[in-house]
């Protein structure tokens, strides 16, 4: 149903834009393009938040620094 794909990291500067139910963001970057998605966060117990892409319309802009914006190893994205 759908293929498993690793998260990048992101650098510089990114623009996270949140859905109004909180859980919903896309994360795109001036320096990797090719990372803009929209991410829906998937708790368990590792230190760092998985991901997985889904498919949704944003509503509100946020700037956020890229260095306090973590991906897993293990995030998931759905192509």
């Amino acid at each position: 149903m759908a293929s498993i794909d690793y998260a990048t990291p992101v650098e510089s500067k990114a623009l996270v834009m949140f859905h109004p139910d909180g859980q919903l963001f896309a994360v795109i970057t001036d320096s990797k393009p090719t990372s803009v998605g929209i991410y829906q966060v998937v708790h368990d117990d590792s230190d760092l938040l998985p991901f997985m892409r889904i498919e949704s319309s944003m509503e509100t802009a946020l700037p956020f620094e890229a260095s306090s914006l973590a991906f897993s190893p293990k995030g998931r994205r759905m192509v």
